[in-house]
């Protein structure tokens, strides 16, 4: 019994020891895991801090939950770079994006006077150890054009040197919307982009420059990109549940076509691509704006990715008391054993709740997501999904943000929120 109660004291001692958490935490840190404000060094914190910054990690800020009164910021850090300001540009067209690990920020600065192509969406990967990021920047010709309206670029850029390299560009399907982008994606040497008011999503090999263009059944279907892997989600009519598959993209290789010759390019029918697995969900349920996908990897677990599944409950234009919201989260165990071993798709959790909200910003891996609501008064509340149906004040998650843009960034796991106003990019830290 004398050993046993030892061996607990050390095993006690050993979970609470600072160069522990700071092994941990450093290899978070490295793999781009954690946003922390630049003051902020690790070495610094105690292992009380180091643990807490872990919880945020996984679980987001503590004041973010239905429970606390307030949003709290413990950090605010704002930078002050060139901003062209047009009528509107602040509320339609700047964006900023906090990239993975926090020492980047990507800002989109519209400025109509000087550009003919407008950039419309874009995303990025970090590689290198952070060193540098591979970014699709998704265009819209506004003008008259010999060629075609829509068109992507696919750019390395390297941050030491400060010395961006033109992978690919190419031309895209037209649209007749004037933002004809959606959830743009890059992992590896594979992108994508859906195409606004059209049911496909656009995949590109930048290395091989050749892309594929996939057809779902409805302009209401969500895609994520994961390591070597798509994962969709459509409503499957005439009924009403929803699917979600996980698709190998190696897998399509018979389906690449050159990307420089638009005009014989084939769509291929997302329904007759075997996933190598997928699931139902049951439920009467509105599919139409709000309807999000998203999905992280775990900072913990080797090969395994969380995915959040968002469907609204009804059009928020036309009420219908008979509609649920789902929200379901799923674990993706991809290959953790290799090559060979089976994919594994678990539902964690799913619940219904007659809260009505669109959500149309990326879903954070705690769950966390932002609502703009643009008919009161441009309110912007921060919520958790898996609390929607305690909320029962429209006043719940409302975050002070001063003089912000529509467009609002939360990083996936830190909680990190990044907006626009008309002389700065501001980052917020919350307790």
């Amino acid at each position: 019994m004398g050993d046993m109660d030892q061996t607990c004291r050390h095993l006690h001692t050993l979970a609470f020891d600072k160069q522990v958490w700071l092994a941990l935490m450093g290899d978070l840190e490295a793999r781009l895991f954690l946003d922390r404000p630049p003051e902020q060094h690790l070495r610094d914190l105690t292992t009380t801090e180091l643990i807490n910054l872990a919880k945020r990690m996984v679980h987001g800020p503590r004041t973010w939950s239905h429970l606390s009164p307030s949003r709290f910021v413990s950090h605010q850090h704002v930078l002050h770079p060139m901003i062209l300001i047009e009528p509107g540009c602040l509320y339609w067209r700047n964006e900023p994006k906090l990239l993975p690990g926090g020492k980047y920020v990507l800002f989109k600065n519209h400025n109509c006077r000087q550009e003919l192509a407008v950039v419309c969406n874009f995303a990025a990967e970090m590689i290198i150890n952070g060193q540098a990021a591979v970014i699709i920047i998704c265009q819209h010709i506004y003008v008259d054009h010999p060629n075609r309206e829509n068109f992507v670029e696919i750019v390395h850029f390297d941050f030491l040197t400060e010395t961006p390299l033109l992978l690919l560009c190419a031309f895209v399907p037209k649209t007749n919307y004037d933002n004809p982008y959606f959830h743009p994606r890059v992992h590896s040497d594979i992108a994508m982009v859906g195409i606004h008011m059209t049911t496909q999503m656009l995949l590109i090999n930048w290395k091989t420059e050749s892309c594929i263009i996939l057809s779902f059944s409805s302009t209401q279907h969500n895609v994520a990109l994961v390591c070597g892997y798509i994962i969709t989600s459509e409503p499957v009519p005439p009924s009403d549940i929803s699917r979600i598959s996980v698709i190998d993209i190696q897998s399509l290789a018979e389906y690449w076509m050159p990307i420089d010759s638009m005009e014989h390019w084939k769509s291929v029918a997302i329904q007759d691509i075997l996933p190598l697995t997928s699931d139902i969900i049951h439920g009467r349920c509105y599919h139409g704006p709000g309807f999000r996908l998203s999905a992280h990897e775990s900072p913990l677990h080797e090969g395994l990715y969380v995915i959040w599944l968002f469907i609204p409950s009804r059009n928020m234009a036309l009420p219908d008391p008979t509609f649920c919201s789902t929200i379901c989260r799923y674990n993706l165990s991809c290959n953790p054993q290799g090559p060979g071993v089976p994919n594994q798709l678990h539902l964690k959790s799913s619940m219904r709740t007659d809260t009505c909200y669109n959500v149309d910003r990326d879903i954070s891996y705690a769950g966390h997501t932002e609502i703009f609501d643009y008919v009161r008064n441009r309110t912007q509340r921060v919520l958790s999904l898996p609390e929607l149906h305690m909320i029962m004040n429209d006043n719940d998650g409302l975050v002070d943000l001063p003089d912000a843009g529509d467009h609002i960034h939360i990083s996936a796991y830190s909680g990190a929120l990044t907006y626009a106003t008309h002389d700065s990019v501001v980052i917020n830290y919350y307790l």
